[in-house]
């Protein structure tokens, strides 16, 4: 019961945050990111995660992770990712077993979920990790793989 309180709690936060973001003219996305390599958690593009896992697809510390559930993942995910689903009451505890020292791009349908999972990484001290703010619905839209 605690986790659903703390996803339901992080999920108020990061869309207050979204919106006064939005509401300042600001954009999550600041320019191309691509080829940074940023410490700590930071929003990219559909087109930013694309050449994210190209430029890391032979790297076994880059990990793609799909949030949503898995009737969603079997519908179509991002080359090589990982299913996580969100809702699983086992989640937290799934998040917390990921190494930490390894490289994550996540994301979700629209950016909704995986933005509360922001969050939680930073919480758990996560060194770098990729949100995919626009979610699988906008890289469907752009014509990116999946698989």
């Amino acid at each position: 019961m605690e986790i659903v309180v703390l996803l339901f709690l992080l999920g108020i936060f990061a869309s207050l945050n979204r919106s006064s973001a939005a509401g300042s003219g600001q954009t999550p996305q600041n320019g191309d990111r691509a080829a940074e390599e940023p410490a700590g958690i930071v929003d990219v593009s559909v087109d930013e995660a694309y050449a994210l896992i190209q430029a890391h697809q032979d790297d076994p510390d880059f990990v793609v992770l799909d949030l949503r559930t898995p009737p969603e993942y079997a519908a179509g995910h991002l080359p090589s990712a990982e299913l996580l689903n969100f809702y699983d009451p086992r989640f937290i505890q799934e998040i917390q077993q990921l190494d930490r020292n390894k490289t994550y791009l996540y994301y979700c349908a629209t950016g909704n979920r995986s933005s509360s999972v922001t969050e939680i990484m930073q919480h758990l001290g996560f060194k770098k990790a990729y949100h995919v703010y626009q979610g699988i619905t906008t890289w469907s839209m752009r014509g990116l793989p999946i698989e």
